[in-house]
């Protein structure tokens, strides 16, 4: 096997998503030595002085819209140290999204690569694996020397002869899409990669839609922004539209204002003049588009928070994503009109790992700290710590120092050893798909300080409760969040996207379910939020932003009561849904206590529980809505 960092495929949901592939997926050459085979892998192996030597140029369309045929070269230069017999060279697209995987079987299907070498006294024998999405060099019967080189023909039509074997870009838009050569030098088997790659941009198609996107919650006469961006039918940013859109909103009343501004986005300043329940509809005739804005809710009734909507769970290209950390956190503010948002790409999971290249670490941290501006948007700096024993965490830093504890390091690969290393710093962890996935949570691990929250739902399923709508996948009996709950642990909702299409926010149009969360907060800074979320003010949904309020005894959803202080249990519930409610279930210790059924917009209940107050009574909300989107609320405690 070809030696090399390791990835996996996993199933969304029934949804196979070309994620965490790897080299050592399977056995390309007899002769190629075996190496690490496991998630669980410790040290990485160290490469031989003549592994991941050379360059490598792309040539062909440098630039190319999503999902389009094309034909490149990658054109591989021995370097001083050359390549042993037995040696080789790996070719390989990105696992994730559609590129077309390479195979050599057949010269008239996609994907088709030759391979040529210009030492003539060189033999190179070509492998390819399409379901890892690599092509294969190893050189045979003389060394390649220094200035040698091997061409890749990646979609090789023949001169147009067979127009069927281009290959196909990737659906997602990326700035400087890497091809990936990796190169081992002695013929060991061990592949490194070399210290620069081949790019090539992968552009959005043509505009299919608007995203219009505005505040949850305003207040009469108070001037607030909309936004309005476009995007293609794979929800990637078109950021070169330049139509024009007429916006009105329903029902009649608004008044809109354009916004003169350098932002690459159409904005407009509204005012609404009295309470009620709003929609902004934006339309471009002349270009046929269209797009309906999130529910707005405007209440003359003084409040000491605003809600605030984030996805703290995402992933970039930096490990097994899509798209750069700059655009990561463009599309989280200008598409998805989110007000916080968090990149955790793994600790050790992708082509470089974050745990081996503490520059990727820096430079991660650095771009989330420069998009960081509070009042207008909030970033925290996060990664994922990937441990295959007790469960995915990402975890996050209010504020610098923000190091990087790896789950492959012995000093912190259990949650509990973890804690302790983050025990010195502002931050937090937040377990993610526990129900099952990739690796379910094991819940004899918990920390209320560390750990104040958990995510009910990503592109990976539900994890409420085992059997729950949408349930996630490979489901594990004694890992979702009601049996966290039912062990007495006060862990507030929310839910995360966990894309890794560059999307953040938005979700994956491919996936079953996504996430996104909500957050009750004073003001829009790091600390307002951070402060919020170790408090459970906050709730999440599969996507959809609606409005949740939920008391008890006038106390907010996430907080703790005493029993012996509270005997009644005065229970307020408002809802406002973004589009027809469907019903709204009120849970006791993870049974349905009351529902009500309703084809509205708004919900509104008072009710009384009347049954035996006892300590460690919990209750929370499940929102269902016509449209099959959920959300649920942070649960209140009695102790």
């Amino acid at each position: 096997m070809l030696k090399s960092s390791s990835f996996r495929i996993t199933t969304y949901c029934g949804i196979v998503l070309a994620c965490f592939l790897a080299l050592t997926a399977c056995k390309p050459e007899p002769s190629v030595k075996a190496g690490r085979q496991s998630p669980a892998s410790s040290a990485p192996q160290a490469p031989s002085p003549s592994d991941g030597k050379g360059t490598a140029v792309a040539n062909g369309p440098a630039e190319i819209p999503c999902s389009t045929p094309g034909t490149w070269t990658i054109t591989y230069t021995a370097a001083d140290t050359g390549i042993a017999v037995g040696g080789g060279i790996v070719f390989q697209i990105s696992p994730f999204w559609g590129w077309t995987p390479p195979q050599n079987q057949s010269p008239s299907s996609p994907g088709f690569v030759t391979a040529t070498c210009s030492n003539p006294k060189t033999n190179i024998k070509l492998s390819t694996s399409p379901p890892n999405r690599y092509a294969h060099v190893m050189v045979e019967q003389a060394p390649l020397f220094p200035g040698d080189t091997v061409t890749f023909t990646y979609g090789d039509t023949g001169n147009n002869e067979n127009p069927g074997a281009a290959a196909l870009s990737d659906r997602y838009a990326e700035k400087g899409e890497r091809f990936f050569v990796k190169v081992d030098g002695d013929g060991d088997g061990f592949y490194t990669l070399l210290t620069q790659q081949p790019e090539v941009t992968v552009l959005p198609g043509p505009p299919a839609g608007l995203v219009v996107t505005a505040p949850s919650l305003v207040s009469p006469g108070q001037p607030f922004p909309v936004t309005i961006a476009a995007v293609d039918r794979m929800d990637n940013w078109v950021e070169q539209y330049t139509g024009s859109c007429t916006i009105a909103s329903d029902p009649e009343g608004a008044v809109f204002t354009p916004r003169q501004s350098d932002e690459p986005v159409i904005q407009y300043t509204c005012t609404l003049p009295r309470e009620g329940v709003f929609r902004f509809h934006a339309e471009d005739e002349t270009k046929k588009l269209q797009g309906m804005s999130n529910t707005v809710t405007c209440d003359a009734t003084p409040s000491p928070y605003s809600l605030y909507w984030a996805d703290l769970h995402g992933h970039s290209r930096l490990s097994d994503g899509t798209g750069t950390v700059d655009d990561y956190y463009r599309y989280a503010r200008y598409v998805a009109g989110l007000n916080a948002a968090a990149l955790t790409d793994h600790d050790a999971w992708g082509f470089e790992m974050l745990d081996e290249h503490e520059h990727i670490w820096k430079q991660i941290k650095a771009v989330t700290n420069r998009h960081n501006i509070p009042g207008t948007f909030i970033t925290f700096m996060g990664y994922e710590w990937t441990n295959w024993t007790s469960g995915h965490k990402h975890v996050l830093f209010r504020d610098e120092p923000a190091p990087l504890f790896s789950y492959r390091n012995p000093a912190s690969d259990t949650p509990d050893k973890l804690w302790q290393q983050l025990k010195p710093y502002t931050a937090m962890t937040i377990a993610h798909h526990v129900g099952g996935g990739p690796i379910a949570a094991d819940w004899t691990y918990y920390n209320p300080e560390m750990e104040p929250v958990v995510e009910v739902c990503s592109i990976h399923g539900n994890s409420e409760y085992l059997g729950s709508d949408r349930c996630i996948y490979n489901p594990q009996k004694g890992s979702f969040v009601q049996d966290a709950l039912a062990r007495g642990y006060h862990l507030g909702i929310i839910a995360g996207g966990d894309t890794h299409n560059g999307h953040p926010g938005r979700g994956d149009r491919q996936a079953a379910v996504n996430g996104i969360m909500a957050i009750y907060a004073p003001e829009l800074t790091r600390a307002s939020l951070w402060e919020s979320i170790k408090k459970r003010r906050v709730y999440g949904t599969t996507g959809a932003r609606m409005i949740i309020n939920f008391t008890i005894n006038g106390h907010m959803l996430g907080e703790v009561l005493q029993a012996s202080k509270n005997p009644a249990r005065n229970i307020f519930i408002q809802v406002t849904g973004d589009g027809a409610l469907e019903k709204v279930l009120l849970i006791k210790n993870n049974v349905p206590f009351k529902s009500w059924d309703t084809g509205a917009l708004t919900f509104t209940q008072t009710i009384q529980d009347t049954g035996t107050p006892a300590q460690k009574d919990f209750y929370y909300l499940r929102v269902i809505q016509a449209d099959n989107h959920i959300g649920w609320s942070s649960p209140v405690w009695f102790e």
